[in-house]
C-alpha cells in the first residue's frame, strides 16, 4: 500500500512522468536495509506500469495473481484488467465456463 501511495503521490500531486515516477518507486523499493515482502512483484508492477496505460495498483493486482499460478479474475474493471496477458476476465457473479 506504501509504493501504490508513492506512486500516486508522485504521479498526481507531483505530476511527474511515468518513467520518473518509477525511477523514485524503484530507489524507495531497493533501498538498502529495507526487506519489502512482495518486492519482485512490485517491481514487476512498477515496470508494467511504465511500459503501459494501466494503474500501478492494476498491475500489482495482476502481478500477485500471476504469482500465484492463477490466470482467471472476476472483477467490475474488465477494460483494464483484459490488458494484461495471461489473465481471464469475468464479472463477478457471471457463471464460470
Amino acid at each position: 500500500m506504501v509504493v501504490a501511495e508513492i506512486v500516486w503521490v508522485l504521479e498526481w500531486y507531483y505530476h511527474l512522468a511515468r518513467p520518473d515516477v518509477v525511477e523514485r518507486a524503484l530507489a524507495v523499493v531497493h533501498m538498502e536495509g529495507l526487506s519489502l515482502p512482495g518486492c519482485d512483484i512490485i517491481t514487476e508492477a512498477l515496470l508494467e506500469y511504465a511500459e503501459s496505460s494501466v494503474d500501478f495498483i492494476d498491475a500489482y493486482n495482476a502481478g500477485w495473481i500471476r504469482h500465484r499460478g492463477l490466470r482467471r479474475i472476476a472483477t467490475f474493471d474488465q477494460k483494464h484488467y483484459s490488458r494484461f496477458e495471461g489473465l481471464s476476465v469475468q464479472m463477478p457473479g457471471a457463471d464460470v465456463a
